[in-house]
């Protein structure tokens, strides 16, 4: 029973970041559609921490 509580709080971490990770990078596609180059310097400037984080981890280097 911990275990599912567990998973379950895992899996609700995760959609946040996912969601997360999806309006930085809607805004980011419109920032370089619109040709917004202050607006996308302040998103690079503030990138996802986890993004950061995940550029290293094993399944995205078997991806690339």
């Amino acid at each position: 029973n911990d275990k599912i509580k567990y998973l379950e709080n895992e899996l609700e971490k995760q959609k946040q970041k996912y969601l997360h990770l999806q309006n930085f990078t809607t805004s980011l596609v419109l920032a370089v559609k619109m040709n917004d180059t202050e607006q996308q310097q302040m998103l690079l400037t503030n990138l996802p921490l986890d993004t950061e984080c995940n550029m290293d981890s094993p399944g995205n280097r078997e991806q690339s």
